[in-house]
This record gives C-alpha cells, sequence and structure tokens, in this order.
C-alpha cells in the first residue's frame, strides 16, 4: 500500500511537470496536439488525485476496520481466557465435590449396611425376646402348677395333723386306761397279776404311740411351715415373672418401633443413594462440560491470538500503522532487543567463558543445600530453607556467566518503555537463566510475596500459553514438540527449524494469557540465534490497561 501511493505521488509530480512543460513548448507545438495533451494530463491528474482519495480512504476503512476487529479479538482473547479460568475452577470444584460425593457415597453405603445389620439384629433380638416371653409364661405356668402341688400339700399335712392329733389323743386315752386297769389289778391281788402285765403292756405302747405321734406332728408342723414359706416365695416369683412378662411386652413394641424406623430409614438411605448417584452424574457432566468450555476458551484465545498475528503481518505489508495497535513497534523493539542479547551472549562465548555446545545444552542442577549460597550475588538468601526453592530453581553451565550482563540490558528496556511488565531472555524449554532486578528480590521464605517478586533461575513451562510463546517458530505444529525437552537431537527428528535465516529470524508470536500471579497479560516473543543457532526466545509482556 506504501509503494501504491508513492507510485501515484510520482505520476501525480511527473503529470504536473509535463503541464508545465507542455506550457513552456506549447509556441513550438501545434496547438490541436496540445490541447489533447493538455488535456490528457490534466484527465490523468484528476484521475491520480481521486484514486489517491480513494486509496486514503480504503486505508482509514481498513485502519479503523481492522482496529474495531483487533479491539474484538482483544475482547474475545480476554473473555475466553477469563472462561477458560472460571471453566478451571469449576472443573476442579467438580473434581472436589465428585470425590466428596465418593467419599459421601461410601460412608452413606457403610451406613446402608450398618442400619440393615442392625435391623436384622433387632429381628433377630425381637425374636429372642419373643422366645422370652414365651418361656416366662411357661415358667409361669408351671410356677402356678408348683404353687397348687404345694397348697395341696399344706391341705394333706393339715389333715395329717389332724389325724396325728387324733392318734394323739387314742393314745392319752389308752395310757389312762392302762392305769386304770394296773390300778384293777391290783385290786385284784393275785388273780389279778396277768392282767397288770397287760396293762403295762398297754401303756408302754399308748406312750410309744404319743412319742411317735408327737415326732410326726413335730415333723408336719416342720414341712407346712415350710410349705408355707415355699408358697410365699412361689408367690413372690410369680409376681416377678408377670412383672418380667410385661417389661418384656414393652421391649416387643419397642423392638418394633425400632424395625418399623429402621425400614423407614433404609428407604431413606436408599433414596439418598439414589440422589447422590444422580447428582454424581450431573456433576461429572459439568466437569465434562467445563473441560469443553475450557478446550474451547484455550481454542478462541489461540484464534485471538492468530488473528492478532495476522493483522500484523497485514500491517507490515500495507504499511498501514493501526492506531489502536502498537504491536508494530513492540515487534521492532523485541527484535532490536533480541539482536543485542544475542551479541552480549557471542561476546561471552568468543571470551572462552562457555561454548556455543554448553549454551544449546539443556542441562540443568537444581539450587540447593550448599549451592543456595552461591546465588546470593543475585539477592539475599538467607532465609532460604536447605531444601531449596519453591517453585525450583536451576543453574546452568552458561547461566551466572552472563545473568549480570543481561539484566541491565533488560531493565534499560523497561525504563526505556514503562508500558511493557516484563522483558526476559529464555532458553526452549522456558527457563529463565536472568530476570529484571523488580523480580529478583531477597528470598522471604513467603510463598505468595516470593512467587510475585522472585522469579529468576526457574521454568516458566507450567503455562502452556507461556510455553509456546518460547517456542515460536520453531514447528508449524508446536504440540508434537515435548513439554520438557531432554537434548537437540529430538527437535531434529522433529524437522524443527533450529537454523538462522530469512524466514526464521523474521517468526514472532503475539498471546494474551493468564499469568500465575492472576493478571490477565499479553506476551510477544521473538527467536534468539547465536552464532545463527536457535538459543531461545525474548519474552516482552504488557496489560492493555497497563
Amino acid at each position: 500500500m506504501k509503494n501504491l501511493n508513492r507510485v501515484l505521488y510520482v505520476s501525480l509530480f511527473i503529470t504536473f511537470f509535463l503541464i508545465v512543460y507542455l506550457k513552456v513548448q506549447s509556441s513550438h507545438l501545434d496547438s490541436w496536439i496540445t490541447l489533447v495533451i493538455f488535456a490528457g494530463l490534466l484527465l490523468n491528474s484528476f484521475f491520480t488525485i481521486l484514486i489517491l482519495f480513494l486509496v486514503s480512504r480504503i486505508q482509514k476503512n481498513i485502519k479503523d476496520s481492522i482496529a474495531d476487529i483487533r479491539e474484538a479479538a482483544s475482547k474475545v482473547a480476554k473473555a475466553s481466557l477469563l472462561l477458560s479460568h472460571q471453566s478451571q475452577k469449576q472443573k476442579q470444584s467438580s473434581e472436589s465435590i465428585s470425590v466428596l460425593f465418593h467419599e459421601s457415597l461410601k460412608a452413606l453405603n457403610e451406613i446402608n449396611q450398618l442400619s440393615a445389620k442392625n435391623k436384622s439384629e433387632t429381628f433377630e433380638a425381637n425374636t429372642e425376646i419373643i422366645e422370652g416371653k414365651n418361656s416366662a409364661l411357661e415358667s409361669r405356668t408351671t410356677l402356678e402348677k408348683v404353687q397348687n402341688e404345694i397348697q395341696n400339700l399344706v391341705n394333706d399335712s393339715e389333715k395329717i395333723q389332724e389325724i396325728t392329733s387324733f392318734i394323739d389323743d387314742i393314745s392319752f386315752k389308752t395310757n389312762l386306761l392302762s392305769l386304770n386297769a394296773a390300778v384293777e389289778a391290783a385290786r385284784a391281788g393275785e388273780h389279778g397279776k396277768g392282767f397288770a402285765v397287760v396293762a403295762d403292756a398297754v401303756r408302754d405302747l399308748a406312750q410309744q404311740s404319743s412319742s411317735s405321734t408327737k415326732k410326726i406332728r413335730d415333723i408336719i408342723d416342720n414341712v407346712v411351715d415350710k410349705s408355707k414359706k415355699s408358697a410365699n416365695h412361689l408367690e413372690e416369683s410369680h409376681l416377678q415373672i408377670q412383672n418380667m412378662i410385661s417389661h418384656i411386652d414393652l421391649s416387643v413394641k419397642r423392638s418394633g418401633l425400632i424395625l418399623d424406623s429402621s425400614e423407614s430409614q433404609l428407604l431413606q438411605l436408599n433414596t439418598a443413594n439414589d440422589s447422590l448417584h444422580n447428582i454424581e452424574s450431573e456433576s461429572l457432566n459439568n466437569e465434562n462440560l467445563a473441560k469443553k468450555t475450557s478446550d474451547i476458551s484455550k481454542q478462541l484465545s489461540q484464534q485471538a491470538s492468530v488473528f492478532e498475528e495476522k493483522i500484523l503481518n497485514l500491517s507490515e505489508l500495507t504499511g498501514i500503522e493501526f492506531e489502536t495497535l502498537k504491536h508494530l513497534n513492540y515487534l521492532q523493539k523485541a527484535r532490536i532487543l533480541a539482536a543485542d542479547c544475542a551479541k552480549i551472549i557471542s561476546t561471552e562465548i568468543q571470551k572462552n567463558e562457555f561454548t556455543l555446545s554448553e549454551l544449546l545444552e539443556f542441562n540443568y542442577i537444581e539450587i540447593k543445600d550448599f549451592n543456595i549460597k552461591s546465588l546470593g550475588y543475585l539477592f539475599d538468601v538467607s532465609k532460604v530453607p536447605l531444601s531449596g526453592f519453591s517453585p525450583k530453581k536451576y543453574f546452568t553451565n552458561y547461566d551466572s556467566k552472563i545473568d549480570l550482563k543481561l539484566q541491565p540490558l533488560f531493565d534499560n528496556f523497561l525504563k526505556d518503555n514503562s508500558e511493557f511488565l516484563f522483558a526476559l531472555p529464555v532458553d526452549l524449554n522456558a527457563y529463565a537463566p536472568i530476570h529484571n532486578a523488580k523480580f529478583c528480590k531477597a528470598w522471604t521464605n513467603d510463598p505468595q510475596k516470593d512467587l510475585i517478586g522472585n522469579r529468576v533461575k526457574r521454568f516458566f513451562n507450567d503455562n502452556m500459553t507461556f510455553l509456546k510463546n518460547t517456542r515460536v517458530g520453531l514447528l508449524s505444529d508446536d504440540s508434537k514438540i515435548p513439554s520438557f525437552i531432554d537434548s537437540r537431537s529430538q527437535l531434529r527428528e522433529l524437522n524443527c527449524q533450529l537454523h538462522q535465516n530469512r524466514m526464521s529470524e523474521k517468526k514472532y508470536l503475539i498471546q494474551t494469557y493468564l499469568r500465575d500471579t492472576g493478571e490477565i497479560a499479553t506476551n510477544l516473543s521473538v527467536p534468539i540465534f547465536v552464532f545463527g543457532e536457535r538459543y531461545g526466545t525474548v519474552v516482552v509482556c504488557w496489560v492493555e490497561n497497563h
């Protein structure tokens, strides 16, 4: 578009020059020819001015339209990022809810099993109580029979007492009779001696009968007394059994209520179980929906970034610099910064501080234990635990040789361009050997403060958007590149563009993403080539409303 404008302006200048020349030479030319040429030149001037006007209007319309489109794309990118972030949170919540559902379901199943077991045991206990009641009823019947038998025994003993009293009375009378007989025998003298012997025998027999009858009466009295006591004890036992039967009846009633309650509880638990299964199903649906929404949001964000790149390409081709797009200017600054960064690294290699192969190796050593103190030249490490940093920090074969030389370059860039949030170099694994001074603050051991204030010598490959920025221009389908590169041979096998040429050095990528600090930011990345080999990327970042 710029070239077209230049051609039109040159054409218009030539036309005016010819008009002036024609006017000067008009005395030497035929008037008709002069008139035709003059008219043609005027007509050419008119059309040239008209085309310039139309081109200007077209440029303005294109500029306004693409500015609107770019603004809409930016809004779509931001909205998609927020939507993706919310979808991720929703997915995490759904996963947490799903875990809770599984735990609740497990607990509910255990309660269900316990309730079923309680119901079974209650039913068995109820059966045993009823059997106990039947046994108690049988015992009561048997006790009543024993009471009746004892009462009969008491009655019979009383009759025996009457008989023994009668026998005792006969014995008493027989004894009196024998005494009278003895008296009469004594009066008879010699003739009554034989009768006296019989009277003495009868008296002895009456006395023995009286003694035996007394013993029998004593035994019967003892039996009657004990029988009455037994009868009293049996009566008390009868009352106790009757009381026990009443309690058993109450227990049976309560067991019935417990059985009914257990049955109702089991039904409610089964209903709750079904409800939990339904909720779990809905939760899984929400989780899948959140995942799909997140994927779609990421695709929208990527499409917005691609669209923004196309706009920049169009801007470079047409020469139209859109007022709402500062990206062309940012792109030029980023390329200059990448070139200056490459010069510093190349200089250190030429000084034999390290080799090109050491720079291009993916060799990282975690900074922990005794290595922590060796990082003290960048920031205060006195509060770093021996276990190391979180997120982890790493040394390489070259970082300590270039970090203090690169930091002023990137800090001055931020100083001269206050619209940028940060600017840093990273390798193809998104490892940052150095960061801006404002991100190299003293380690506080406060995770939130250190996440924001100390971001040097760590990987940023936890964010796929940022990782995509670091690998700009390597491969058209960068999803084939592993998330962590172990060696350059992996990249060669994928036919990645690792050598510098006119195409590779023109590559760049603009993406809007959600930082781990919670900000929505835009990254612009351009490749860094050292001695014609791809080392990494310069990434500059800004917030649109910064």
